[in-house]
């Protein structure tokens, strides 16, 4: 049911399974919270309040997670930012630049990130530090490149 505490959530708005160990990774979206849990609210864990500092989201959206590095890719929505961090908030980084991310995909391969940058109208390409950016509009004759 809709609400703040332990097995309730606000309009979430993102979620990722991850198979091989079970847990889902929510954005809460209302909540302005990352969720780790368990089909049934085992292991609840929750990530951040609203804000815009460390450890703080405005709207979380997308969410994806890498199990290769433990690391969580959220796009913070009314922050206009990425955020990685793992899920105890250690490792907290953001990637600015962004018009209200929608949802974000990581490749670990390539180390680049996939960003639907919905108040751009446009995907944005790009690494965590922001090298490599690179946009698109749907038009497959222009990459823009910045």
């Amino acid at each position: 049911s809709g609400g703040t505490g332990e097995g309730q959530f606000k309009n979430p708005r993102g979620i990722y399974y991850d198979p091989s160990t079970d847990y889902l990774y929510i954005a809460d979206t209302d909540n302005h919270r990352i969720i780790k849990t368990k089909w049934g609210g085992d292991g609840w864990t929750t990530l951040g309040s609203q804000g815009s500092g460390d450890l703080q989201f405005n709207s979380p959206r997308g969410i994806y997670y890498d199990a290769a590095s433990d690391y969580i890719y959220v796009a913070d929505y009314n922050n206009n930012r990425i955020v990685k961090t793992k899920i105890d908030g250690t490792g907290w980084t953001t990637l600015t630049g962004f018009n209200r991310p929608f949802d974000v995909w990581y490749d670990s391969s390539s180390e680049y990130l996939y960003v639907a940058n919905y108040g751009a109208g446009n995907v944005v390409k790009t690494k965590m530090d922001g090298t490599g950016w690179e946009t698109f509009d749907g038009n497959y004759n222009q990459i823009l490149l910045s």
